[in-house]
């Protein structure tokens, strides 16, 4: 700026400090750290305790949970299942230990999430299918010759071993190497298996497993090969676990693109503006909106929607979106900026005041309209759908009108020569509201738009973000895949 401007070399310094303190997101190691602690809590609540912070990531995009049939789907008590009175002194009575209550439910809602529930047991065959069908997971479960490659069954010889663990429902007569085996394949075929251990046996598929989850009663060695231990019985505990990681992760995603479109928009409009119109912008006036809209760190504590299926750190479009978004703000900027300091626009349409060639309250118009927008955007950051402030948590929504209604008092009535700033009236910031709202909703678009862009998904889809899943069709080696309707 000085060498090819010849301006002060103060005015150089000023500038360069509004781009670091604009620039540089200094709340973001305080937030995402934030954020991690307190899903890692909600964990423990719901009686999953995470011994590793990424393993809410991992736990997120988890799309396969290889569990055990005795204990953890089923009441691991025999029960008489009927009678078959034969003779008087001859009779039969088949045993069976019985599915859960809520273990069907608990099946239908890891599928509705995207995980497939495949079923493990040491079971002969028959059980383990008859008990598959009661928990409504599917009957294709085969015995463990069928990893060696030994099946003699020809209406599956024809699968590769790795197809067919992939799109089995379990597997019975299963020893330890077997998992491992089972665990191998998978990962192999870029799924993120999450295993539940049976016993001490268990360790080396826990170990090799992404997420291994023991519970409550393991062994020492369980323990410490697992990710996560389980201090209440049950597999609906693991599915709660899921929501909560992938909320968790939903929030930091959010934040993220946040993050990345403050400084896009602070380095870009700022810098134009300077290099443009040489209008120097106050870093104290940049300071204020660092400190008063660090209220968006509530989002750490904010409730989001979980994604309904398998969620991961999608740099990519957490980038693309996040310079697009910013790139938009700094161009909303830099038109309010030229509207108002050179042109008679809204002098001439909403009759206030000209601000042209007034330094001091065209500071003071620029630090409303950015404080607005940059606040607003996480509105747009948190949601995957049309961002609306109805639906949004009340704290985060009244902590975004308190400190925009101080910032509007301040813009408005404010005299402060160290900051350059000149109060201009409720007239002026009614103006800068107005104009914030209209462009504002060309944000959740651009969202749409860019996502559309990297996925090729239809618009309806991107917009509800709903999934559904159809039951495997058992009797039909072609559909074998959950489908995405």
């Amino acid at each position: 700026m000085f060498p090819i401007q010849r301006r002060n070399y103060r005015d150089g310094i000023n500038n360069l400090l509004v781009l670091l303190i604009g620039g540089i997101p200094i709340s973001m190691p305080t937030v995402m750290s934030l954020m991690m602690n307190i899903g890692s809590w909600r964990l423990f609540q719901q009686g999953a305790i995470a011994k590793r912070m990424t393993t809410i990531e991992e736990l997120a995009s988890m799309d396969v949970l290889i569990t055990d049939k005795t204990g953890t789907i089923t009441l691991n008590k025999l029960s008489v299942d009927k009678t078959v009175p034969e003779k008087p002194q001859e009779s039969l009575l088949p045993l069976f230990d019985p599915p859960k209550h809520d273990g069907e439910n608990t099946i239908r809602r890891a599928l509705n999430l995207g995980v497939n529930v495949k079923m493990t047991t040491g079971d002969e065959l028959a059980i383990a299918k008859e008990t598959g069908l009661k928990l409504g997971m599917g009957t294709k479960i085969y015995s463990s010759t069928s990893l060696l490659g030994q099946n003699k069954d020809e209406s599956i010889a024809r699968f590769h071993v790795d197809e067919l663990i992939e799109e089995a429902d379990g597997f019975a007569d299963v020893l330890p190497e077997h998992k491992n085996e089972i665990v191998k394949k998978l990962q192999e075929r870029k799924h993120i298996c999450g295993m539940t251990s049976n016993g001490v046996n268990d360790v080396i598929a826990l170990k090799k497993a992404d997420i291994g989850i023991a519970f409550s009663d393991a062994t020492e060695a369980e323990r410490v090969a697992s990710d996560i231990i389980l201090i209440e019985p049950g597999l609906n505990v693991i599915i709660n676990a899921v929501q909560t990681s992938r909320a968790t992760l939903q929030q930091m995603k959010s934040y993220a693109i946040y993050v990345v479109s403050i400084p896009i928009r602070v380095v870009f409009g700022f810098m134009l503006i300077a290099l443009i119109w040489k209008f120097d912008i106050s870093p104290l006036m940049v300071l204020m909106i660092v400190i008063l809209n660090d209220g968006t760190m509530t989002i750490s504590k904010d409730k989001v929607k979980p994604s309904p299926k398998p969620d991961s750190w999608k740099f990519k479009e957490i980038f693309a979106t996040g310079v697009v978004l910013g790139g938009y703000m700094a161009l909303v900027t830099i038109v309010f900026f030229w509207t108002a300091y050179r042109t008679d626009f809204f002098p001439r349409m909403f009759n206030v005041r000209d601000l042209r060639g007034n330094e001091h309250e065209m500071m003071s118009a620029l630090y409303l309209q950015v404080s607005i927008m940059s606040q607003a955007l996480i509105f747009v950051t948190r949601s995957r759908r049309w961002s609306s402030f109805i639906d949004e948590r009340p704290q985060l929504v009244l902590n975004f009108l308190i400190v925009q209604m101080i910032a509007t008092i301040i813009a408005g009535y404010a005299s402060w020569d160290v900051a350059r700033m000149e109060g201009i009236g409720l007239g002026w910031a009614g103006v800068i509201w107005l104009y914030n709202i209209i462009l504002y909703f060309p944000l959740d678009i651009l969202k749409f738009a860019i996502r559309y862009l990297l996925t090729g998904k239809a618009w309806h889809k991107l917009i509800d973000n709903k999934l559904w899943h159809s039951r495997r069709n058992n009797n039909d080696d072609d559909e074998l895949l959950v489908k995405l309707c």
